[in-house]
């Protein structure tokens, strides 16, 4: 029982820090400047993980970014990218599992999760 009741009150948890986690971009409800800039941004973080590919901080910026734009299936690829460079890095799982939930794969943001609380046995 607590091993998927954890997971799932993790889940609850964080889902309030990912809103913008559905099927559909907000780019609707933002700002245009607001669109620009994180366009933008996503360049610059295309661009520095270009220069380096092993630069975790660009991936997990550059899917933050998408997950925003309404780009689930982009950010997932550079969360699982992030994960493969940093396989011990808790906040990438979390983060995933916001991106799998969004998309309606729910065993897999379980997983991530299940992952989050191996990592942190002690939180």
């Amino acid at each position: 029982m607590k091993k998927v009741f954890l997971p799932l009150m993790l889940l609850s948890f964080f889902s309030f820090v990912f809103f913008s986690c559905d099927n559909k971009g907000k780019e609707d409800l933002l700002p245009q400047k607001y669109i620009d800039g994180l366009k933008n941004e996503l360049n610059n973080y295309s661009n520095a993980i270009k220069d380096n590919p092993k630069n975790i901080n660009a991936y997990i910026e550059k899917a933050r970014v998408e997950t925003i734009l309404g780009k689930q299936k982009e950010a997932l690829k550079d969360y699982k990218k992030a994960i493969s460079i940093e396989p011990l890095n808790y906040h990438v799982y979390q983060q995933k599992a916001m991106v799998e939930k969004s998309l309606g794969n729910f065993s897999e943001a379980l997983k991530d999760l299940d992952k989050v609380v191996e990592l942190t046995p002690n939180n």
